[in-house]
């Protein structure tokens, strides 16, 4: 099965997130003193819940696109809640202010560069050109 551009860049990014993700849950564990065996356990049994997750949402993004815009909407909400009433506010206390603000530009700047450069590459390699 041959995947168009936008399915193609839609897996990157889904790729590109996950693997953060597993480093941020798997560094705590290890420093904790759990075994390393442990930790990938735990690390692959939440991965899992991402493909359950893909699997009922292509069940249901079948049925209409409303559903998936409302699905959508719902996630983007449930982040920026957390982002806006959890994360950002404890940074600013932990950090007194400034530099977290100046990290969280960086942090959306980088992401901005590593999507534009991974997708590019991609389409060079799906193209044959590298």
């Amino acid at each position: 099965m041959a995947l168009n551009g936008i399915e193609r860049k839609n897996q990157n990014n889904s790729l590109n997130q996950n693997q953060p993700e597993g480093i941020s849950m798997a560094v705590p564990m290890k420093n904790g003193g759990m075994k390393p065996s442990k930790v990938i356990y735990y690390v692959v049994l939440s991965g899992v819940t991402t493909g359950v997750g893909a699997f009922f949402g292509a069940i249901i993004g079948t049925i209409s696109e409303q559903i998936i815009a409302i699905c959508l909407s719902f996630a983007a909400g449930a982040m920026l809640y957390i982002v806006s009433g959890e994360l950002i506010p404890e940074s600013n206390n932990l950090y007194k202010g400034r530099m977290s603000a100046v990290r969280k530009y960086v942090g959306i700047f980088n992401r901005i560069i590593c999507d534009d450069v991974v997708n590019l590459l991609n389409i060079n390699v799906y193209n044959g050109t590298i």
